[in-house]
């Protein structure tokens, strides 16, 4: 999984070293969860303007309209997206 630093603790931490790779393995990374947004989830089908609908059982949003920017923790990631 990718780990990801907030910009005002590396700011803040330059402001007190000179040397920028010790600076940034010092933060620690923010606690962050990569999701799948439902327009790159297989089990997403597309119907019009953005919207379609949810076919993972596991999926809180299972058999609901949804829109395509949502996400949810269940999403699988299709092949070509």
């Amino acid at each position: 999984m990718a780990e990801y630093i907030k910009r005002e603790d590396v700011i803040a931490e330059l402001s007190k070293r000179s040397q920028a790779e010790n600076v940034i393995n010092a933060i620690p990374a923010a606690d962050v969860v990569e999701v799948v947004r439902c327009c790159e989830c297989k089990h997403y089908h597309a119907a019009k303007d953005g919207f379609g609908w949810c076919e993972n059982i596991e999926s809180p949003a299972w058999d609901r309209g949804v829109d395509s920017d949502w996400f949810c923790a269940d999403g699988k990631r299709r092949g070509n997206a």
